[in-house]
Formats: C-alpha cells, structure tokens, sequence
C-alpha cells in the first residue's frame, strides 16, 4: 500500500502493508532514529511521536492510520511551527550529553504536546531520570518555577 503523509513538514511516501506499525516505518524505511523500538506494545513510551498534535505510541499506530496525516519526530523540532518547539530541542540538546538519553525523543513529544506538568511524562518509561531534569530545564527556560 502507498502511503502518504507529513514527517516533520515534509511530504513522504512510502510502500508499507497496512497494518505495519509506525515505527517500524520510521525507523526502517525513514531513517528517523529518534523514535526507538522498545515493547511493541504501546507500554514504554520511547517510541512516541507527535502525530496530528497528540502524543501517541508509533508502534501501536498502524501504517493505514498515517494516510494524509502530519506527523514530527525530533529530528524535526528545529522547523516545528509551536513555539515550545525551539526551547524543547535546547533541552533535550544540553541533557543529551550527560545522561542516558534513552527517552529524551519521546520527553521531547510529550513536552510539545502536552503541558509542563509531572502528569504528562509518566508515559514513558525513563530509567535514569532524565524526565525531571528535561522538565525542570523547560521550566527554568520558560521562566516557570514549578
């Protein structure tokens, strides 16, 4: 099946069986490394995108659902249109450096999409903290002191 979509404000078009889950799609075909395989099930959260401006888990999406759609990964904050975008991509930036950074691509999404509240980032999982530190810095550059 042909698929045509958006990736981070760019039309696309792959072949893809239509029940191929997104990430697979973007990872293999695309060559979008931010958006990692992990449970396969929806559970982890690293494999998280924003698509059509919500959060959601790339595996769990099939191919057929990204038909027209527009979808952003990390690699396409730099162009994203919310202003969020740019502070985000800082964030994610400075911490890559001094922490696993396993999940910084999905707390990366979830910040775009979502409000800067501890709520929105138990989605995914992280195991070596990065979520607080990637908040706190969002929250320090907006001028916030929660």
């Amino acid at each position: 099946m042909k698929i045509v979509f958006i990736l981070n404000g760019q039309e696309v078009q792959v072949e893809a069986e239509p029940l191929q889950p997104l990430d697979q799609i973007l990872r293999n075909v695309l060559h979008v490394e931010s958006v990692a395989s992990g449970c396969g099930a929806g559970d982890c959260g690293i494999c998280a995108i924003s698509f059509e401006g919500c959060v959601v888990a790339a595996c769990m999406t099939p191919a057929m659902c990204a038909v027209g759609a527009e979808i952003w990964t990390v690699e396409g904050l730099g162009d994203h249109p919310n202003p969020k975008a740019a502070s985000i991509l800082r964030a994610k930036d400075a911490l890559e450096k001094a922490v696993c950074g396993a999940c910084l691509p999905a707390q990366a999404m979830t910040a775009l999409t979502e409000d800067l509240k501890l709520e929105s980032f138990v989605d995914v999982l992280c195991r070596c903290g990065t979520w607080h530190d990637l908040l706190q810095h969002l929250h320090d550059t907006n001028g916030d002191s929660r």
